[in-house]
């Protein structure tokens, strides 16, 4: 993944996503998704 953060200042959520069509049978359905804060200085993360 890329991000072009040069117009991007603060915290900022990422937000991964697994299965989001419930394609794949699995016993627990409510752990596909994983958020992430991550601060943004200059044109860093």
């Amino acid at each position: 993944m890329q991000w072009d953060t040069r117009s991007t200042r603060g915290d900022q959520t990422i937000r991964a996503t697994a299965d989001i069509a419930n394609v794949v049978a699995e016993s627990d359905e409510t752990n596909n998704t994983l958020d992430k804060v991550v601060t943004v200085r200059g044109n860093g993360v």
